[in-house]
């Protein structure tokens, strides 16, 4: 009996260690949630010397190609309407109207400024 109630005691003691090194895991792993409302002003395509630039959101995050490029994440900075390029050393900068609305992009990234006007 005394057996039993020691295994019993010992099982519930493994448990309480496992949830609690599972809740500490959780909270160690911050999660960044950004409202994508904020994307939505810098979505569409835009017009550069250097071909056509698209901005979109896939999956809760913003991207950003450029023609013949590989697409690359862009995230919010501290900086209203300049974003991060993540994975390279680079940014990217809104222009707004006097209405508010997003109508040009300039992307520095490796030492070159590549500059687009909206399309739509």
């Amino acid at each position: 009996m005394k057996k039993n109630i020691f295994i019993t005691f010992l099982s519930f003691f493994c448990f309480l260690l496992h949830a609690k090194a599972q809740t500490a895991a959780n909270a160690a792993t911050p999660v960044a949630v950004v409202d994508t409302l904020l994307f939505k002003p810098y979505v569409g395509n835009y017009k550069s010397d250097m071909g056509a630039i698209k901005v979109w959101i896939e999956n809760g995050q913003l991207l950003g190609e450029l023609e013949g490029s590989e697409s690359a994440e862009l995230r919010l900075t501290e900086k209203p309407d300049v974003l991060t390029v993540v994975g390279m050393d680079g940014s990217v900068t809104f222009t707004r109207n006097d209405a508010q609305k997003v109508v040009k992009v300039t992307i520095a990234v490796q030492g070159q400024n590549i500059v687009g006007e909206r399309v739509e």
